[in-house]
């Protein structure tokens, strides 16, 4: 006997014996397509749905069991099509099947997922086939980052001068484990920062360490603005935007130098111009001007005059002016002029000293008129000097011989 596929037969059987007589009868025949169940895996296929993250093998197990004989089905052929290629399931025993599928195309790193259709055929020798429609859905894994406390909503602030570094730890959004082997990258006006150096610390963080490459701000505060991209095979890229603030060198806490040294310069040239006004008003007031004012400010204040703020008097003035011409002649303009008279009263004027202290200048005021009249001497002696020379002139000679008085009253004008 051979086995018959399904479907309806008619047998025709026919029944002889010798001394008998001959019977035949027609049968109809159906052949009936056995029945088998199968089980997924508890947990892959949800509502017909299969997730898989991007990189991640098809990894398939299935189940099936005889209804007719109530026994596992073996030597059944399972298969699957996935992105145009056909996988068959490898028999375990027991009536189980299973697949990986670990050779597909993963998606692109730009991409998020990608969904595809495909069915699990099961066939076998007088069972009813079965396809069970499977979607599966392929996902782009994808990075949870996070800053360290420098980072305000993607602003990082630094003061130029300053080491700036931070931190960005890297976990996957799926099951949060950490990424320890991501590509990081910084780019600023699309081209790649240089002078940055980041270091994987080995536990998903990493260090980014700029310290003073950034461009120096003293005059203004500066902005950068750029990208960190995140990068890992099987993860769609990551791309964080990012905004550096440089603040202004600073001379204390919140005081920019620029500005510092601005109210500084400005404080000294107000200052200046303030002092060199005054200097030069000051200037411009006669000198003789200013005593008056201070003695007038010291009558006001009831202080007593010092001799410094009197004003000179014409004597004193003329004097000045041309004593260095009666000396080239070898006389001094104070004694005509009578100025040691004066002075002689200025030092009556000061205040009344104590009988001892008075002795005692006395006493030191009486040393010196005896040099003053050996000083005298030869004053008298020039005087003598310049009347001998004038004798010599032939004019004065007839005179002095004729008139002799007249020669002392010469002297008298001389002196």
């Amino acid at each position: 006997t051979e086995l018959k596929e399904i479907g309806n037969y008619y047998l025709y059987v026919t029944l002889h014996k010798q001394n008998y007589k001959p019977k035949s009868a027609l049968i109809n025949l159906e052949i009936l397509s056995r029945k088998f169940s199968y089980a997924l895996q508890p947990g892959k296929i949800v509502d017909g749905i299969m997730t898989i993250e991007n990189g991640d093998a098809i990894d398939l197990s299935i189940s099936l069991d005889d209804l007719t004989r109530n026994i596992s089905l073996q030597n059944a052929t399972v298969s699957m099509s996935f992105q145009n290629t056909n996988y068959t399931f490898t028999e375990g025993g027991s009536g189980s099947y299973s697949v990986n599928i670990d050779d597909y195309t993963p998606l692109d790193e730009d991409a998020t997922s990608e969904t595809a259709t495909t069915t699990i055929i099961i066939s076998k020798v007088n069972f009813t086939t079965q396809i069970i429609d499977v979607t599966i859905l392929l996902n782009n894994r994808i990075f949870d980052s996070t800053f360290s406390e420098e980072f305000v909503d993607n602003l990082v602030v630094v003061i130029s001068g300053n080491r700036l570094t931070f931190d960005v730890t890297l976990e996957n959004s799926n099951d949060q484990s950490l990424i320890t082997d991501a590509i990081i990258t910084l780019s600023i006006s699309n081209q790649t920062y240089e002078g940055l150096v980041i270091t994987n610390n080995g536990d998903g963080s990493y260090t980014f360490n700029f310290g003073t490459s950034y461009p120096e701000a003293f005059t203004a505060s500066t902005t950068l603005s750029g990208e960190i991209t995140i990068q890992k095979t099987y993860y769609k890229t990551q791309t964080i935007p990012i905004t550096i603030q440089i603040k202004m060198t600073e001379i204390f806490p919140g005081v920019p130098t620029f500005y510092f040294i601005l109210i500084t310069a400005a404080v000294i040239g107000i200052v200046g111009s303030i002092v060199a006004y005054r200097v030069i008003q000051q200037a411009r007031i006669p000198k003789h001007v200013k005593k008056i004012r201070k003695v007038k400010s010291l009558i006001k204040s009831k202080k007593k005059i010092a001799d410094i703020a009197s004003v000179p008097s014409k004597k004193e003035m003329l004097a000045k002016i041309f004593g260095a011409d009666w000396k080239t002649i070898g006389l001094e303009i104070g004694d005509s002029l009578g100025l040691k008279d004066i002075k002689a009263k200025k030092i009556s004027m000061k205040e009344k000293e104590p009988k001892e202290k008075k002795i005692k200048r006395v006493k030191e005021v009486k040393a010196p008129k005896e040099k003053k009249i050996k000083k005298e001497k030869p004053v008298k002696e020039k005087i003598e000097k310049k009347k001998s020379i004038t004798k010599k002139v032939p004019e004065e000679k007839s005179a002095e011989e004729k008139t002799p008085k007249t020669e002392k009253k010469e002297k008298g004008e001389d002196e």
